[in-house]
């Protein structure tokens, strides 16, 4: 058994029920697998060996560690926190790399655009088959899922 069965036959059993919760959003088993699979499919492992996140605890990450069990890659989180040094430390290690983070412009988390993290994602895509491909995601605030 593997993640995305575990998904399917909870998705499969208790679709209506709810899933994960953060604060005032929530989504139910049958959306966390909809949300999930409409992510895997974006993810090419022919281009990309890793789906990484980089965020805070939030329903982006149920989404996206079973989004990468669909799509047949691991999943990496990678901690805020972290400095843009050892952040570029660990993103050279995972490129090339889906990621997923809350901010635009905050590529592997360096904050702004052409921070420390930035620099090693610009640098990975130079001369290699794949860069790391930044997918932003916006709040499901005040979102439940109706099934």
């Amino acid at each position: 058994m593997n993640l995305a069965m575990l998904l399917d036959m909870a998705a499969d059993a208790f679709g209506e029920r709810i899933a994960v919760s953060c604060g005032s959003q929530s989504l139910t088993y049958g959306a966390l697998r909809a949300g999930a699979l409409a992510a895997a499919k974006q993810i090419d492992p022919a281009q990309v060996s890793h789906a990484v996140l980089l965020d805070t605890n939030g329903l982006s990450a149920p989404l996206l560690l079973f989004a990468a069990a669909y799509a047949g890659v691991p999943y990496v989180p990678l901690n805020y926190r972290l400095t843009g040094g050892e952040l570029e430390q660990l993103l050279q290690r995972v490129t090339p790399a889906w990621l997923v983070s809350h901010r635009r412009g905050a590529v592997a988390g360096a904050g702004a655009a052409g921070g420390p993290g930035a620099r090693a994602a610009e640098r990975s895509g130079r001369g290699r088959r794949a860069a790391v491909h930044q997918r932003h995601h916006r709040s499901a605030q005040g979102r439940r899922a109706a099934a």
